[in-house]
């Protein structure tokens, strides 16, 4: 049971099997056949076996005690002397906003809803879409005489028609008074003798009433719901519209922001990259620290810290003194107070979003940080068939899959280079010959052609705060 420098080194059968022979002649001072055939060598051989399991029982604790070796159970009990545990298995939560006709429309807890990828999601509990919570609302007047009157979030809106007029010149009415007002949080339009209320921050709702003689023809409500499966399940905007289950009052719906997204079981080896990059995790004010810290949290599936340490302004606008976390996935509160709990005194923080958190005194502190910004990108691949090989008939889709499992795993600041989609392609699939690779970049995640950056073979820069964002409708595959 050699013990070395390198730690402990198992003898192979053979090995053990030639020292037991050799021991004996050694110490009988006389010849010996030690063949397998003799009883000597069965004997020796049943020793010898005996001996190499426990040496194999010995590697294997010394091996579960070595973190680039131990696997499962003993992995999570040697990153947990550092405070990891194995992020579990999640699904993608988010929310949809779904119209309806009907005031106080049910939404049953089931209720599925789909994306352009066919990824289902699941409302978890009942939800009912009604006027004093929605993200837009659409109004008309129902008579052509009378006092109307509109609350919208605490203010009245009234207007009295002492004689007969025409529902589209109420409507126009209505919209000039609530216009006097210059409205913030919602948007006013007409179309005839309807008027619509948006809401500029969709999860800031509208709270309506009105009197009998305006009626409600549509609305927008939210509703939570979760991924049918688990994983990494990751929808772009406006990609949920298709309602699956229909209680019969639903419209039509989309998500107007990312979901927060799910992960498949961490596996043995990110779970020790995310040692690794944590081992300063018992410290604290340091990017490390805080790298780990906002790692380690439930949903949290990427960490970037930018740091500004000189006395100006960077060069993408972080003020002196400053550091930026950007953060996909996870809880947005968690991910603030994680921040501030780890931050230095002295130095602040930056980003496009603020959370508030509260210090030891009670007092509210406004904590910023950041979320990834997506890059669409387009990619248009040309190629010719090797008439040695057999080309699938799913070739372009082999080779759609393909390029998305590629580009999922370029994390931020990390640039598209053509060039290095060609092995990737080769890989997936047979009968390729000559390929070309193009790559573009849109401004909507569903356009199928690039409408911001052309069609080229040149890279296309992804900077600190975006990730290149891939996805089977923005990628062509054409046979020349």
């Amino acid at each position: 049971m050699p013990i070395t420098s390198k730690g402990f080194e198992a003898k192979r059968f053979s090995e053990i099997v030639a020292d037991l022979n050799q021991s004996l002649i050694d110490n009988l001072a006389i010849e010996l056949n030690t063949s397998s055939e003799t009883v000597l060598g069965v004997i020796t051989n049943i020793f010898a076996s005996s001996i190499a399991d426990q040496e194999e029982l010995i590697q294997s604790i010394a091996s579960n005690l070595d973190l680039d070796k131990a696997e499962g159970v003993y992995l999570d009990n040697i990153v947990a002397k550092l405070g990891l545990r194995r992020l579990s298995e999640g699904y993608t939560t988010g929310t949809v906003f779904v119209k309806t006709a009907l005031d106080g429309a049910l939404v049953p807890n089931g209720t599925l809803f789909s994306d352009s990828s066919n990824n289902n999601y699941r409302t978890t509990a009942s939800s009912t879409l009604n006027s004093q919570s929605c993200s837009s609302l659409t109004f008309s007047p129902n008579t052509d005489v009378g006092t109307f009157t509109l609350n919208i979030n605490g203010e009245e809106f009234t207007i009295v028609i002492g004689s007969s007029a025409s529902l589209e010149d109420i409507a126009v009415a209505l919209q000039a008074a609530i216009l006097l007002e210059a409205p913030t949080a919602y948007t006013v339009a007409r179309s005839g003798s309807s008027v619509t209320l948006v809401a500029v921050n969709k999860f800031v709702p509208i709270n309506a009433s009105r009197n009998a003689n305006i009626s409600f023809t549509e609305l927008e409500g939210s509703v939570s719901v979760t991924a049918t499966q688990v994983g990494a399940i990751n929808p772009n905007i406006g990609t949920v519209t298709n309602i699956v289950t229909n209680s019969g009052n639903l419209i039509s719906c989309t998500n107007y922001d990312t979901f927060t997204v799910g992960r498949d079981k961490e596996t043995d080896e990110e779970l020790r990259i995310r040692h690794r990059n944590s081992t300063q995790l018992s410290g604290s004010a340091t990017s490390n620290s805080i790298y780990a810290a906002l790692s380690n949290l439930e949903g949290v599936s990427l960490v970037r810290i930018f740091t500004n340490t000189t006395a100006e302004n960077d060069e993408t606008g972080r003020p002196p003194n400053t550091f930026e976390c950007v953060v996909e996935g996870g809880d947005t509160q968690l991910i603030g107070e994680t921040i501030w709990n780890k931050k230095p005194l002295s130095v602040g923080t930056y980003g496009e979003l603020t959370t508030l958190v509260t210090d030891y005194a009670n007092k509210p502190q406004a904590v910023q940080w950041s979320r990834p910004v997506l890059r669409y990108i387009n990619v248009r691949v040309t190629y010719t068939v090797y008439d040695e090989e057999t080309l699938p008939d799913d070739v372009g889709t082999a080779i759609k899959d393909a390029i998305v499992s590629y580009g999922d795993n370029l994390g931020l600041d990390t640039d598209v280079i053509p060039q290095r989609f060609y092995g990737v392609i080769y890989n997936a699939t047979t009968g390729l010959g000559a390929i070309s690779v193009e790559v573009g970049a849109s401004l909507s995640p569903s356009s199928s052609t690039p409408d911001d950056i052309a069609y080229s073979t040149n890279k296309i820069s992804i900077d600190q705060r975006q990730k290149a964002d891939f996805d089977a409708v923005r990628i062509q595959v054409i046979a020349a």
